[in-house]
C-alpha cells in the first residue's frame, strides 16, 4: 500500500479562500484595502488622505474628503511699485533732483522753456560747462524715469519672470537702451545738421532738442508717482505717457521747421527730415525693447 505524501492534501484542503476575494465587488477605498493587509506592511508615514482621522467611525464622515486643503484659493496681490525699495529710492532721487534744478537753475530753465516757443530767444544759451553738465544730468534723469516706466509696463502687461539673476538687471538694460537711443539720435543730428545747415542753426536746435529730451522725464514723473501712491491704472498711465511722447515729438517738429525750414518752406523736406531723425529711431527703440523682452522673458 502506497504511503501518501505528507505534502499531499485532500481536494477539500486545496481549496484556498482569499479573504480579499470574499469581499464585495464594491470599489474599495484606500483605508479599506489597508485594513486587509497585515499590520507590519503598513507605514506610519502615509499621506494624510491615506490615514484615518479621529472621525473615521462617524456616519457623517466621508473618505473622499479626508485630509487636504479646504476653502477657495485667494487671488495673489499684483506687483506694485511700493514693494520695490530700489524703484521707490530712484523715484525719490529723481524728484529731489528736479526740485533742486528748478530751484537753483530757474533762470536757465525758464530761458530754455521760452526758447522752445520763440526762436529768437534760443540765442540765450551760452554753452558754459555748468549748463552743459546740467543738461546731461537732466538727460540721465529722464532716462531713469523712462526705464522705470518701461519696467513697470513690462511687469504689468508682459511677464514677471526673466532669465536674469535679478529683475533689477532688466531695469539696467532698459536704461542702457534709452541712453543708447539718445546717443544715436543726437549723433545723427550732429552729422546731418552739420552737412546741410550752419553751425549757429545746429547749435540752436541741439540745445532745444536736448532740453526737450530732459523735460520728458519731468513730465512723466508725476504720472509714475500717481501710479505708485494713488492707484492710477496702468491703462491711464499708458495713455498719459503716449500723450507726453506725442507732445514732445510735435515740439521737435516745430523746432525743426522754425530753425531750418521756415525761410525755404520746403514741406516735403521737413517731413523727410523729421521721419529720418525722429520717427525711425523711435521705431528702432520700441522694436529693440520688444526684442529684449522677448529674449529675456521665460516662456
Amino acid at each position: 500500500m502506497t504511503q501518501l505524501d505528507s505534502i499531499f492534501t485532500s481536494d477539500d484542503a486545496t481549496v484556498f479562500t482569499d479573504s480579499v476575494a470574499q469581499q464585495d465587488t464594491i470599489p474599495q477605498t484606500p483605508i479599506r484595502v489597508l485594513r486587509l493587509l497585515p499590520k507590519d506592511t503598513t507605514s506610519t508615514k502615509l499621506p494624510q488622505y491615506y490615514r484615518e482621522g479621529q472621525f473615521a467611525g462617524d456616519t457623517l464622515f466621508y473618505q473622499e474628503t479626508e485630509g487636504g486643503n479646504y476653502g477657495v484659493s485667494g487671488i495673489p496681490l499684483p506687483k506694485i511699485v511700493l514693494q520695490s525699495d530700489l524703484i521707490v529710492l530712484l523715484l525719490i532721487v529723481c524728484l529731489l533732483f528736479y526740485n533742486v534744478t528748478i530751484s537753483y537753475f530757474w533762470e536757465f530753465v525758464s530761458k530754455q522753456t521760452e526758447a522752445l516757443f520763440y526762436t529768437r530767444k534760443a540765442n540765450q544759451f551760452t554753452g558754459t560747462g555748468n549748463e552743459q553738465q546740467l543738461m546731461l544730468a537732466l538727460l540721465t534723469t529722464s532716462c531713469i524715469v523712462c526705464s522705470i516706466l518701461c519696467y513697470l509696463y513690462v511687469m504689468t502687461f508682459v511677464s514677471e519672470t526673466f532669465i536674469l539673476s535679478s529683475e533689477y538687471l532688466l531695469l539696467a538694460v532698459f536704461f542702457a537702451a534709452f541712453a543708447g537711443y539718445h546717443a544715436l539720435r543726437f549723433t545723427l543730428y550732429r552729422i546731418v545738421n552739420a552737412t546741410f545747415f550752419s553751425s549757429q542753426q545746429n547749435e540752436k536746435f541741439m540745445t532745444s532738442a536736448i532740453f526737450l529730451s530732459d523735460m520728458v522725464g519731468l513730465l512723466l514723473l508725476p504720472g509714475v508717482f500717481l501710479l505708485a501712491y494713488f492707484n492710477l491704472s496702468a491703462v491711464a498711465m499708458t495713455i498719459y505717457a503716449g500723450f507726453v511722447l506725442f507732445l514732445v515729438k510735435i515740439m521737435y517738429f516745430y523746432k525743426s521747421y522754425a530753425i531750418f525750414f521756415k525761410r525755404n518752406a520746403y514741406f516735403l523736406q521737413i517731413i523727410l527730415y523729421f521721419c529720418a531723425l525722429e520717427i525711425i529711431p523711435l521705431v528702432m527703440l520700441i522694436g529693440g525693447l520688444s526684442a529684449i523682452v522677448d529674449i529675456l522673458k521665460v516662456n
